[in-house]
């Protein structure tokens, strides 16, 4: 009987793993100089043909790929170290949705602490998960000054080549995030993994130098997060009333708080939607709105529209995101349709009212970067129409705060760029890791290395890109160490200080 059960369960697995081939090819360990070189020719034409920010910040990716080229020789290359090379590269180009998707590398061992970023530095600490709280490692040196006699920021520099191009704050928070990851660390240096390594730890009393073994273990220290996204509601639980309505609230001090912790759609979160309208119609007589977007990974556009039927008045069209996607000739109904999907229309899709706010914005707009026509389509708009939007909501005319941080990413980073300047509404926190692409996906044919790039550049109302430069906040409000602990959310309070200084309480 048990020879028989474990028959069927090594089919089931068979068959599981059949069915994974299928779904996306396997990497294989090893590639030829020919393989590597088919699949460098098939890349600079995937990228030639799609990726819209090729050239933009003034990396030479071609001649890194003829570099890479002219390094090769007779020899067989490990996969690894070639996804490597192509994470970097394409992590040059300043696309913040593009990357090497099915990229694995060494991940075995594991920093033997928990590291934490607080403005600029890299805190070492242990979590109690009794109380779920932190504490630091070494009291009396609770900064991580070096590794292998390795300045910290230089550790840090080459561990998220994917993030190389995100903005300072998004950068240095997900480097300390790989931190955790230390086999694949050394991987990505070129280096071997000593048995033990040299940690040197720094504080006021000054440094401390200790000798560790790595942590085999990947949960026994957790990757720091923080607290109200860690314990917060996944996606999925968003399609549960009660969870769902966690995320709203009215404090007795009168202020209004919403979490929005996923940029969620109607057809995929009914109830989410319900209560999000049924909440704002409750606070109308609030004294404040917070909207909370801090490490919201993004999603979908479609709270932007919902939101904005509340903040913006009636009377007022506001044009908030300008977007051109490639294409080398007129753009084709795929295209446009993924457009539509981003509330992005061509000038002659607007109303009369539309135009006209349109041209008025153009007179100003002064876009970082000039496309050239002939590989780029026509401008697109995200115009907030008061008229058109108003439909069963009112006019929100009370102080509105977006609190965002460097976690704010895709679909929530590009609420923060539409909604700042609005009347009434100022963003807090920190600056956003803006992004909006309208990725692509595809497979090298040797490699099967997945490949994302994006086709659409994607221009804030000031006329800065959203990749790489994110939406600065208005109030500037940093974590503090309570923060960092999982004591309190100092951001939050801050903020309250700021809503009572504003209604004068």
């Amino acid at each position: 009987m048990i020879r028989t059960l474990l028959f069927l369960f090594a089919c089931l697995c068979t068959i599981g793993h059949l069915q994974a081939q299928d779904d996306e090819p396997v990497v294989p360990s090893e590639l030829s100089k020919e393989q590597i070189l088919e699949d460098l020719d098939f890349l600079e034409n995937k990228i030639n043909a799609l990726s819209s920010y090729q050239g933009l910040n003034g990396y030479d990716w071609r001649a890194a790929l003829k570099k890479y080229r002219e390094s090769l020789d007779s020899s067989k290359v490990a996969s690894a170290q070639f996804g490597v090379f192509l994470s970097r590269l394409i992590g040059k180009l300043g696309d913040r949705h593009a990357g090497v998707r099915n990229l694995e590398l060494p991940n075995s061992q594991f920093l033997p602490f928990v590291a934490a970023p607080l403005d600029g530095r890299v805190m070492a600490l242990v979590l109690d998960r009794k109380t779920r709280t932190h504490q630091l490692r070494f009291p009396s040196y609770p900064y991580l000054k070096s590794i292998n006699d390795t300045p910290i920021d230089a550790f840090l520099a080459d561990i998220a080549p994917r993030d190389e191009k995100a903005p300072a704050d998004a950068f240095f928070t997900r480097s300390v995030k790989q931190l955790k990851y230390m086999e694949s660390n050394f991987y990505l240096k070129g280096k071997e993994l000593p048995e033990e390594v040299r940690f040197t730890f720094t504080g006021s009393n000054g440094d401390t130098t200790v000798l560790m073994p790595l942590e085999r273990k990947r949960r026994k220290h957790f990757t720091w997060q923080d607290e109200f996204y860690l314990f917060g509601a996944r996606r999925k639980q968003l399609t549960d009333t009660a969870t769902v309505r966690k995320q709203f609230r009215i404090d007795p001090d009168g202020i209004a708080y919403m979490q929005l912790s996923h940029m969620v759609y109607p057809e995929e979160t009914p109830i989410f939607f319900q209560e999000f309208n049924s909440f704002l119609k409750r606070a109308k007589d609030s004294e404040a709105l917070v909207v909370d977007v801090r490490s919201n990974g993004g999603g979908r556009r479609h709270l932007i529209l919902e939101l904005a039927k509340y903040l913006v008045h009636p009377d007022s069209i506001y044009v908030v995101n300008v977007a051109r996607q490639r294409s080398d000739g007129p753009l084709n109904a795929e295209q446009k349709e993924d457009l539509h999907n981003r509330f992005l229309f061509a000038m002659d899709e607007l109303d009369a009212r539309e135009q006209a706010a349109v041209k008025k914005f153009l007179t100003s707009f002064q876009p970082s970067y000039e496309l050239p026509d002939d590989r780029f389509g026509p401008m697109y708009f995200t115009v907030l129409n008061g008229q058109k939007l108003k439909k069963g909501a009112y006019h929100y005319d009370r102080p509105v705060y977006i609190m965002v941080n460097e976690y704010s990413f895709s679909a929530a980073s590009v609420l923060a760029a539409c909604f700042k300047g609005l009347p009434n509404v100022q963003l807090v926190g920190v600056t956003t890791d803006g992004s909006s692409g309208n990725s692509e996906g595809f497979f090298l044919p040797q490699s099967n290395y997945r490949i994302k790039l994006s086709t659409m550049v994607s221009f804030q109302k000031d006329g800065r890109l959203l990749d790489g430069q994110g939406t600065v906040p208005d109030v500037v409000i940093r974590r503090n160490e309570e923060q960092i602990f999982w004591e309190k959310d100092h951001q939050w309070n801050r903020l309250r200080e700021v809503i009572y200084e504003k209604i004068g309480r």
